[in-house]
């Protein structure tokens, strides 16, 4: 049977601990694969499961301790596994993979570039070039999204694919969910409006949870939790939500909690009535496939979502959420005002949600492309134009260019000293010039000056007038 490893970039889903994106989009790949008769080995960094911001019980530590590898030694962890397949969860990982004895796949599930950029656009720009050295090594490119197809053709271009493997080895896998299904809880007799995720510089609900605030205020009912916390890395930027917990951490009807476990995380969006997962607009949310507005689908929890995404068509087309334009205030509003006066309507969302994903968006579904892939793998041949093909030449090149750098900063940095030691001496000269015009001046003020100078004129003039009237010997 064939054997996957599937490496994911950050924390999966274990019992007693959080999760992320990346690492909840590898784990339901990994039972994709399994549902369609794979053997999958599942590991995830070990650096993850010592960065987490919530405190991790010992048992359930040491549990997931046996599912890491050393990010660093991936290959050492390939061979060690020796699987038929390897799926690398992001360009990001697949870059630290020096060789790789078998097919490897590469996972584009978002727009990470973008993601950096929203940072700071000098990572992003500085990454770019290791992203087309990753895509260089793969076999078969999944993405998460038909929107995202067109983004990742040009990157693979890039990359030495050729065109028509651009088509043939560039799949959708949309995100996922389990294929079995409890139904949601009715309505809460007072609203219970729910965010939740990390805090990330390229995410912004401001203005859907200041309106719904402003209608809990208005209406003296119903609860907005907060579950949420900001990403140690990459929610620098994102000062919405400090500014958030600043005007609404005494909030009366506004609670804040840090991030859970899965598990229970799971359990609250159970708990909701709506899910608050509206953005502001950007190219990054626009291309963005969302973890947790699936496993919103999946438990049933409506979500109020923007009118850009991919998903939108589709959450209209069951019913399954209120998709609006995140700068119109006033549909915002109306929405959180439908979940108080009609009940029904957001009962009727629910059910329309779980509809849609176990029509769509299960992992027995969705995992199609890529199981049949993994059911004949082919490696694919490398093009002219790959990094991989142009490396040894550009690797020379770029030694040459970095030792004609060093030189030239050596003499900069030489010059740049002159230049500081001959201002130094000006400014030194100044000050000498100043101290001695100053004492000269001083000397000039003295009142005995006057007087010496009367007494020495005198003196001289005697001695002339001496010497004028002197007899002639």
């Amino acid at each position: 049977m064939t054997h996957i490893l599937v490496l994911a970039n950050s924390l999966v889903p274990l019992p007693g601990l959080p999760t992320s994106g990346g690492g909840l989009r590898a784990w339901t790949l990994a039972q994709g694969l399994e549902a369609a008769g794979y053997t999958v080995t599942l590991l995830f960094p070990r650096h993850s499961l010592n960065e987490q911001l919530i405190p991790i019980p010992a048992d359930a530590y040491a549990a997931a301790l046996s599912q890491t590898f050393a990010w660093e030694a991936v290959d050492q962890t390939i061979a060690q596994v020796a699987p038929d397949i390897v799926l690398a969860s992001s360009w990001v990982l697949a870059g630290q993979i020096q060789h790789c004895p078998v097919p490897l796949v590469v996972d584009l599930a978002g727009p990470l570039l973008l993601e950096f950029l929203a940072q700071d656009w000098q990572k992003g720009a500085a990454l770019a070039h290791l992203k087309t050295k990753a895509i260089a090594q793969a076999d078969y490119v999944i993405c998460a999204g038909e929107r995202q197809r067109p983004y990742f053709q040009p990157w693979l271009l890039l990359s030495g694919f050729s065109p028509a493997d651009c088509q043939e080895r560039l799949a959708v896998v949309p995100i996922s969910c389990a294929p079995q299904f409890t139904p949601h809880p009715p309505p809460n007799p007072e609203p219970l409006f729910l965010y939740t995720g990390m805090i990330y510089a390229w995410q912004d609900p401001s203005q859907a949870i200041a309106t719904t605030i402003a209608v809990l205020e208005r209406r003296d009912q119903g609860q907005l939790r907060i579950q949420a916390q900001p990403h140690p890395i990459h929610s620098q930027g994102a000062t919405w939500f400090a500014q958030l917990q600043a005007r609404f951490g005494d909030h009366p009807r506004v609670s804040f909690g840090p991030v859970l476990p899965y598990t229970e995380l799971s359990q609250v969006y159970r708990e909701a009535d709506l899910a608050l997962d509206l953005f502001a607009r950007t190219v990054e949310r626009e291309l963005a496939f969302n973890t947790r507005t699936v496993d919103f689908l999946h438990a049933g929890l409506p979500p109020l979502y923007g009118d850009y995404a991919e998903l939108s068509p589709l959450l209209r087309e069951y019913g399954a959420g209120f998709v609006v334009d995140p700068e119109d205030t006033a549909a915002i509003t109306a929405a959180i005002e439908q979940v108080f006066d009609q009940p029904m309507v957001v009962a009727r969302m629910s059910a329309g949600a779980q509809r849609l994903a176990s029509e769509r968006l299960t992992w027995d579904r969705t995992i199609t492309p890529l199981a049949t892939f993994c059911a004949a793998p082919t490696r694919r041949t490398t093009g002219p134009l790959s990094p991989l093909t142009l490396v040894p030449e550009l690797v020379t090149q770029l030694a040459q260019l970095q030792v004609e750098l060093h030189n030239t900063q050596i003499a900069a940095d030489e010059r740049q000293a002159y230049a500081q030691q001959v201002e130094q001496a000006w400014h030194e000269q100044g000050r000498q010039l100043a101290t001695q015009e100053q004492q000269l001046a001083n000397w000039r003020q003295q009142p005995w000056r006057s007087a010496a100078n009367q007494t020495l004129s005198g003196l001289r003039t005697r001695l002339h007038q001496r010497q004028r009237h002197k007899p002639e010997a």
